[in-house]
């Protein structure tokens, strides 16, 4: 391992502990970063009628801020936790797809870099799509984990589903290198 690299594990701190100094949105804070949200897209953002009619989900209502199924999504709660809220931003944003409007994360989100100890690598093997683990960084040990293991689940999610949810999100077009930065996201 690099020296860079060390140096930059020697800072790494794990997600829960992270996370519980991350500090918490109010919801007067929530409702700013919402309104704002509302303003840009409803009268600043010049694609929207555009956008409306491509992309009109099966209930009947259009992007116009919001994502499909985002009424349905528990996004109005005050005491989500403030990753959440920023996620759902995120989805929010990603949903107009355009690559010229983004919610870029605030502090400490920003500063952060999230990573594995491994790589996630998909490959084909008699025609059956397979997801393992590779390149596992030097220290990290696991009991039952290795280079090679396959990886069938994610976060509680079939891997399978895991991957094509990723794939959905991603803007490319191109179905090879949705599949690639799709397993690679998650």
């Amino acid at each position: 391992m690099s020296t860079a690299v060390r140096r930059h594990f020697a800072k790494a701190v794990d997600l829960p502990t992270f996370l519980s100094s991350a500090g918490q949105l109010t919801a007067e804070d929530r409702k700013l970063i919402v309104r704002q949200a509302l303003i840009l897209l409803d009268q600043n953002y010049a694609h929207l009628p555009l956008k409306k009619a491509m992309h009109f989900d099966r209930s009947g209502a259009a992007v116009t801020g919001a994502p499909a199924g985002a009424s349905r999504r528990r996004r109005h709660r005050d005491n989500c936790p403030r990753f959440e809220f920023h996620a759902e931003m995120t989805d929010i944003f990603t949903s107009v797809r355009d690559l010229h409007t983004n919610y870029l994360l605030p502090a400490p989100f920003n500063e952060m870099t999230a990573f594995l100890p491994f790589m996630v690598e998909d490959y084909v093997d008699h025609g059956k799509r397979s997801t393992s683990s590779s390149h596992v960084a030097e220290g990290f040990r696991h009991p039952t984990f290795a280079p090679g293991v396959e990886v069938v689940y994610w976060n509680g999610t079939p891997i399978d589903r895991a991957v094509a949810e990723q794939r959905a999100a991603i803007r490319r077009q191109q179905p090879a290198t949705r599949d690639t930065r799709a397993a690679c996201r998650r």
